[in-house]
């Protein structure tokens, strides 16, 4: 990793900020782990490499110019990622399609080699102009332009010589050259599988697929936001003030696909191809009323609406009957209980926020209180979906509400050590949900995907003078996120875990030197499930991102 900051003052009036950042990650595999799959077994049969590439860059330019009266601000960011991964996906298939092959006229499992291959290129440039007031008038403002685009690509790889010939095991009316193993059976209209030696099963037709092709997609996708804002604040005395601001906020959004495999419409290796289209506006009002009696108390309240854009799901399978006449293990997306008729968007979700709270420091400012409680009302929530055909389904899962307290606590124990505490304790529930996320399992109550039921900081800080010209430095923390639930094949409740951090060294004039540990008790946390895609298929393996081991490092600075 590498960044540079430039600063150039041609004059007083005038700045000029440009930044350049560079990092690229080469790994070996994933940042997860495979969950135990409870009684059921883990097969490998192939020692197959996953690597992981990652790289990343980014330049951004501010502009600063102060008339007097005002100051007129452009900043200007492009940035560049791209991401390689491979997902060993030869036990996946297997259970997702139940494949089999003839061994003395006995049909048994076949573990075909095969590897999936995601690219994920993306990009995106924004513009923001800014003119702000300058002064300590009663009445200070801002105002502001936005724009930006997002273009991001998703294309895989995955396909095998081995599923051209490869047969599902299904049901028919009259057996068919032998029988498929009889210990799994599935659902036509799904892949969900379940032990039942009672019923027979006969290998299905394949459509034609000659270079068996499983899931080939190139899906480009590119988002534009624009945005006219601006805020201004008043001061009734010099002790109460109040700030209104208004967002015109403009979304458009364009989705294409080209797909081609097993796992697609077409259930073979000719292309299904998709173009979606979508734009949407909001109108984001912020209210706010801050009371200032002492310069060591400030009570507030703000109200504000937020929104963000709609997007599009990638193209769900949904077959066509002739299509599951010929292979009934099709995947299916439209016939289970959550249902999908055609190739759906999300639309925008937005929440009104209402907050109360205060800012206080006691003792001579030795300490600090700053404390609050909300209130948020969230319409048209999106969340994802897991269908009976294993694909994520993002859609507008209904109505949603979180409230809670925040606190944070600032002391200083003695000249230079200072001890801090926050924390947070988040309802973050759906209390009306959509008929399909009802379908989905989700009932009133049910907690809002990713959000920790707590979260909490604990920090240690202390500086010291050690001569005149060297100064020291040492800092410990410990984060603690609850519990909060996810989203794979099937939901589940993420356990909590806490995490920490230390760094201690010195610093004189332009140079410093740290040395530093992260995650120092070498937790496993288990921070999301499934972002990869084959995982979502088959409920015996769920992956687990993780974060970063142990890590001690030296850190040099020096500023010029």
């Amino acid at each position: 990793m590498a960044r540079a900051i430039l600063l150039v003052k041609p004059s007083d009036a005038l700045s000029v900020t440009g930044t350049l950042m560079y990092q690229r990650i080469d790994a070996d595999g994933y940042n997860n782990f495979q969950q135990q799959p409870g009684g059921l077994a883990i097969y490998q049969p192939y020692n197959q490499a996953e690597p992981y590439y990652d790289s990343f860059k980014m330049a951004s330019l501010k502009v600063e110019y102060n008339f007097g009266p005002a100051t007129l601000t452009s900043a200007s960011s492009f940035w560049k990622r791209d991401v390689v991964q491979s997902t060993d996906s030869t036990e996946a298939l297997q259970n997702i399609n139940d494949l089999t092959h003839l061994v003395n006229g006995v049909y048994v499992p076949n573990f075909i080699q095969n590897i999936y291959i995601e690219e994920d290129p993306t990009k995106q440039f924004a513009q923001e102009l800014r003119l702000t007031s300058n002064g300590e008038g009663k009445i200070q403002w801002v105002t502001g332009l936005y724009y930006a685009k997002l273009d991001s690509g998703y294309i895989t790889h995955n396909q095998a010589p081995g599923f051209a010939t490869a047969q599902t095991c299904g049901y028919a009316t009259s057996p068919v050259s032998g029988y498929c193993d009889a210990s799994i059976v599935a659902d036509a209209n799904s892949v969900l599988r379940y032990p039942d030696p009672t019923l027979p099963q006969y290998p299905s037709a394949q459509a034609a697929n000659p270079n068996g092709v499983v899931f080939n997609d190139n899906n480009p996708n590119v988002l534009k936001q624009s945005a006219v804002f601006g805020e201004g604040t008043y001061k009734f005395t010099d002790a109460l003030k109040l700030t209104a601001g208004l967002r015109f906020f403009h979304f458009s959004i364009d989705n294409h696909a080209d797909q081609a495999g097993l796992g697609t419409a077409s259930v073979n290796q000719d292309h299904t191809y998709l173009s979606q289209s979508a734009s949407g506006n909001a109108v984001l009002p912020k209210l706010n009323l801050a009371y200032e009696p002492t310069t060591d108390l400030t009570v507030y309240g703000t109200v504000a609406k937020g929104s963000r854009p709609g997007g599009f799901n990638l193209p769900i399978p949904i077959p066509s009957a002739a299509v599951l006449f010929v292979n009934p293990f099709a995947y299916n997306c439209g016939a289970g209980a959550v249902k999908v008729s055609s190739q759906p968007n999300y639309t925008p979700d937005s929440v009104w926020s209402f907050e109360v709270g205060e800012k206080a420091k006691f003792a001579d400012r030795r300490i600090t209180v700053n404390a609050d409680v909300y209130y948020i009302k969230w319409t048209n929530i999106q969340q994802v979906l897991s269908l009976t055909c294993g694909y994520p389904y993002n859609t507008n899962a209904g109505n949603a509400k979180s409230y809670g307290p925040e606190l944070e606590v600032s002391a200083l124990v003695t000249p230079g050590l200072i001890l801090s505490l926050s924390g947070a304790y988040n309802t973050a529930v759906i209390n009306d949900p959509s008929p399909n996320a009802l379908a989905a399992g989700i009932t009133p109550g049910t907690r809002v995907l990713s959000v920790p039921r707590y979260t909490a900081v604990l920090g240690l800080n202390y500086q010291t003078q050690i001569t005149d010209t060297l100064h020291g430095l040492a800092t410990v923390s410990s984060s603690l996120v609850g519990p909060t639930r996810d989203q794979a094949a099937y939901p589940q409740i993420l356990p909590m875990y806490n995490l920490v951090d230390a760094r201690a060294g010195v610093s004189s004039g332009p140079w410093a030197a740290y040395i530093f540990g992260t995650n120092l008790t070498n937790r496993v946390a288990e921070l999301t499930i499934n972002n990869t895609v084959f995982a979502w298929q088959t409920y015996a393996i769920t992956r687990v991102s993780t974060n970063q081991p142990r890590t001690l490092g030296l850190d040099f600075q020096y500023k010029f």
